[in-house]
Parts: C-alpha cells; sequence; structure tokens
C-alpha cells in the first residue's frame, strides 16, 4: 500500500512544470510620436491595458496554493525546503502549516489543470500497475469538487486496502485540481462516490463523513 500512496503522490508531482519568469512588457514604438498615442493596447499614463483590467498573459507568474502533504511528519518548513532541493529549477514559497506556494506561469497552470481534468485517464495510470481492471470509469463535476469513480466490484473486493487507496487518491487528486483552478481555499472541498458495474454504490465519502460526526456527537 505505502508503494501505491507513494506513486500517486509522486505522479501528482510530476504534473508539476518549471515555473519561468514573467515576459517583460516591450515598450511601444515611438516613430514620431504619434505611434504610441494611436496603440489600442496602452493607456494615457503608459500603462498596458491588459495589466489595467487585469488580465494575465500565458507568461505571467501565477502563485497555486498547494495541499502539504507530509508524510513523514517533518513540518511545512522541512517539506518545502526538502522540495526545493529537489526542483531546484523551480520556485516554492512558505504559506502556513498545511500549504505552499508553488510559482508557474499561467500558460503551464491551463495545460496543467486540463491534464488534470482527464480524471479517466489519471486514475487508470495511477492504478494500472497493482490494481490492475480495478477503475472502469472516472468523472470529475464541473464544479470540480465530487469525483465519480466506477471500480470492477469483483476486484475491488478482492484487494481490501484498495478503498484506503482509492480515498486518499482520490482526496489528494480533488485538491490539486482545486488548487490549479485556483480555488481559494477556505472554499475547496471534495466528495468521493465509488459505484459498481451496474451504478450500485460501494463507496461515499459524504456518507463516512455523516457517519463520523454522529459518533462523535454520541461520545459526547
Amino acid at each position: 500500500m505505502k508503494k501505491v500512496i507513494a506513486w500517486i503522490a509522486v505522479l501528482v508531482m510530476l504534473f508539476s512544470l518549471c515555473a519561468c519568469g514573467a515576459k517583460a512588457d516591450a515598450e511601444p514604438t515611438k516613430d514620431n510620436g504619434a505611434a504610441a498615442e494611436k496603440t489600442p493596447t496602452a493607456t494615457k499614463n503608459g500603462m498596458d491595458l491588459g495589466e489595467a483590467l487585469g488580465f494575465v498573459s500565458d507568461d505571467d507568474p501565477v502563485e497555486i496554493y498547494m495541499p502539504i502533504m507530509d508524510f513523514a511528519d517533518a513540518g511545512a518548513e522541512t517539506y518545502i525546503a526538502d522540495l526545493q532541493a529537489e526542483n531546484p529549477d523551480k520556485e516554492y514559497r512558505y504559506y502556513d502549516e498545511n500549504y505552499y506556494i508553488e510559482i508557474v506561469t499561467e500558460g503551464e497552470r491551463k495545460e496543467m489543470l486540463e491534464e488534470l481534468k482527464d480524471a479517466k485517464k489519471f486514475f487508470a495510470d495511477a492504478f494500472e500497475d497493482e490494481y490492475e481492471g480495478l477503475i472502469i470509469g472516472a468523472e470529475l463535476n464541473a464544479g470540480m469538487n465530487k469525483l465519480t469513480l466506477q471500480l470492477n466490484k469483483s476486484v475491488y473486493e478482492a484487494t481490501p486496502l484498495s478503498g484506503l487507496v482509492i480515498l486518499f487518491g482520490g482526496g489528494m487528486y480533488v485538491q490539486y485540481v482545486q488548487a490549479y483552478a485556483q480555488v481559494p481555499m477556505e472554499e475547496r472541498e471534495a466528495r468521493l462516490v465509488c459505484i459498481d458495474e451496474n451504478g450500485e454504490t460501494i463507496l461515499d465519502s459524504a456518507e463516512m463523513d455523516s457517519s463520523t460526526e454522529e459518533t462523535t456527537a454520541d461520545g459526547q
């Protein structure tokens, strides 16, 4: 199981693309003083119109707030330092004990998001070695907060630990999708539903959360 969990974590990190600096805006050409005045992308005070309107080009740097997966319990600062040492060409910053900031370009962010949104391919690749035939289909909803996995029930029941691995992998996957979609951290949530070949529910994280809350309430 540890091998699978580590593999999923590595798989997600491998998707991360190298950050590069923002491309400097070119100065408008001034042939006789009139050209710059007529340039539609410049305002009267010289500010680029795109900048004035808050437009982000594919070359501009953006901050991605990523969840910290500190399995070694080393602490956020050590986790980020190790991450930086392993990826010296990228830029990481401390945010708090639960999140760190990764700097990428807007173009890289959009490319990464498109790759991650292909849930079927992502989970087929992630589980094919350890749990061959387990994943039949995968779908992420439009709100990017509910993941539905269709599983081969016989494979699922034959591998008891697969449920735990799916819960972990599914939750982490949704977190990463939301990070690259730039969903505010306080608005992030994730629900995982697993169904079998006939559409019958095998696992629903929402029901598990409700059960946990009821158990906690009964124990008080």
